[in-house]
């Protein structure tokens, strides 16, 4: 395990040093804010940098996949959102990168397992502990910006929302006050190698198989109105889920919500 820092503040210029061999080097903090996500979209172009992090304490409009709200509370998540400007080719690769790097980083940290529920939540004990959220905006077929959003429960001990019935955090999984400082650290770093590794044609597929605990297990993801079942028996490259349905016929799902172990 790694030797942690522990603070219950985010260190700007710790950041920005122990991650000065990436492309992450622009950081701002916000103590309050409605999202991380939306302040990145209000910033002007010269702020717009490929690597700029937006980190708050908390965030009065934090969402996730299919708006749901994100729950955040002070100094016990970890909320932020990383702006990249990808190649449009590339774009497809990202949420697996991403994904993979949270999942490890955690694992690195605390030597407790994590696995990604396709498409991109990150569980510890089959109980969600982060969500990613990616939106992008393409303008002449070129990706004018693409922002990812990231929460994380860190050292949450109580969820009080009966709808949050399968969330967890890293504290009551680990039983590690992990330092919000190193854990971002760690997924930026891992993040940056990543990207590199997509940039370089280098597949993810093999790291993406291997953290998914989607493969093998009966299924049923609803896209729209529509809801599909199955067994995930494979991934593609670029990280789409394959599920064989009853039928027998095998369908490629880009995008959904996924709700395992149904009865079939």
């Amino acid at each position: 395990m790694k030797n942690i820092q522990k603070s219950n503040t985010y260190n700007l210029d710790y950041l920005k040093t122990s991650l000065k061999s990436t492309i992450f080097q622009n950081f701002y903090f916000y103590n309050e804010i409605d999202s991380t996500m939306n302040q990145i979209k209000r910033f002007n172009q010269s702020q717009k940098k490929e690597g700029t992090i937006v980190i708050a304490e908390t965030q009065k409009m934090a969402r996730g996949r299919f708006q749901r709200r994100w729950i955040n509370e002070p100094r016990e998540s970890l909320c932020f959102s990383i702006l990249l400007s990808p190649k449009i080719l590339e774009l497809k690769f990202l949420n697996m990168a991403v994904a993979i790097s949270i999942s490890e980083s955690i694992n690195q940290l605390t030597q407790i397992e994590t696995k990604i529920k396709w498409p991109n939540d990150i569980l510890i004990n089959n109980k969600k502990v982060s969500g990613i959220l990616i939106e992008t905006e393409l303008i002449n077929n070129q990706v004018s910006s693409c922002i990812i959003g990231v929460g994380i429960n860190v050292t949450l001990k109580s969820f009080k929302d009966p709808n949050l019935s399968n969330a967890t955090s890293i504290l009551v999984e680990s039983g590690i006050h992990l330092d919000r400082n190193t854990l971002l650290i760690e997924i930026l770093d891992n993040l940056n190698q990543l990207y590199s590794s997509i940039q370089n044609g280098i597949s993810l597929k093999t790291l993406w198989e291997k953290k998914l605990e989607t493969i093998g297990k009966e299924i049923s993801v609803k896209q729209g109105d529509k809801v599909i079942s199955g067994i995930g028996i494979d991934v593609t490259e670029e990280g789409d889920l394959i599920i064989k349905e009853k039928n027998g016929q095998t369908t490629k799902l880009s995008s959904g919500e996924v709700t395992t172990n149904l009865q079939m």
